[in-house]
């Protein structure tokens, strides 16, 4: 019997052993394998510095200047070809110069000019005036149905009747004074003096007005423009030349 007893408690101790010896290889294994997660996650790190590092050599500076600068330009009516209208080329954008631009001769002026000879001219208080009323921004002409075509834009437009502009066409040796009291002279064969909706042509020499029928002007108040036609009985579009020169001025209120 103790034989056997003793077999029998030998063989417990061996299978207890076996089970302590699996439970200390599980841990080793569990342990293994946390170590190589560990490695893992080393390496993960290491690869994420490794790229962050790489993008900030790369990064692309921030553009210089204020935002402003990149922004889309704002809707300037003023230079904008009304939809269905005969005018056709695009502006200058350039002030102080002249071009031809799809049949059409464009001349840009100075902005913020309309302050007369030594800058000693004022505005009245009424704000219909805007301040600002005799500021031309551009002038065009084309020929049109044997005539000849004008646009005048200005930099505000409240009351086009606030306004009279005149424009010199024609050749001269001499140069006449403007009507209306301008105080300014140009050489030129004609004057188109433009009031509102109102032509009148006058022959530069003489001053005395001409007949002129057919002659009309229409106003497009959004895009502050003027556009003014004068058939081919007032002008011939064969010879006349571009503009010598424009006077533009603010109408006072009697």
């Amino acid at each position: 019997m103790k034989p056997h007893r003793s077999a029998k408690a030998a063989f417990g101790r061996r299978r207890k052993r076996r089970v302590i010896l699996g439970v200390v290889t599980g841990t080793v294994i569990c342990s293994a394998v946390a170590l190589a997660a560990v490695g893992s996650v080393g390496a993960t790190t290491r690869s994420s510095s490794e790229r962050s590092r790489h993008l900030t050599v790369h990064t692309v500076s921030p553009r210089p200047g204020p935002a402003i600068l990149y922004a889309p330009p704002p809707r300037a009516p003023q230079l904008e070809n009304a939809p269905g209208s005969r005018w056709h080329a695009a502006p200058i954008l350039v002030s102080g110069t002249s071009a031809y631009r799809d049949g059409e001769f464009v001349d840009q002026d100075y902005l913020f000019n309309d302050r007369g000879a030594g800058s000693t001219y004022t505005y009245p208080t009424d704000p219909r005036y805007a301040g600002d009323a005799a500021d031309l921004v551009e002038l065009r002409l084309k020929p049109y149905s044997s005539g000849l075509l004008i646009r005048l834009t200005y930099n505000a437009m409240v009351d086009p009747s606030l306004v009279a502009s005149t424009i010199a066409l024609g050749d001269s040796s001499v140069a006449y004074a403007l009507p209306l009291n301008a105080g300014a002279k140009e050489p030129a064969r004609y004057f188109v003096i433009v009031h509102g909706t109102t032509v009148v042509v006058t022959d530069a020499a003489s001053g005395q007005q001409l007949n002129a029928p057919g002659a009309a002007a229409s106003v497009d108040l959004t895009r502050r423009q003027v556009q003014i036609f004068l058939p081919s009985a007032v002008v011939n579009t064969d010879t006349v030349s571009v503009p010598r020169g424009r006077g533009v001025g603010a109408v006072g209120q009697h």
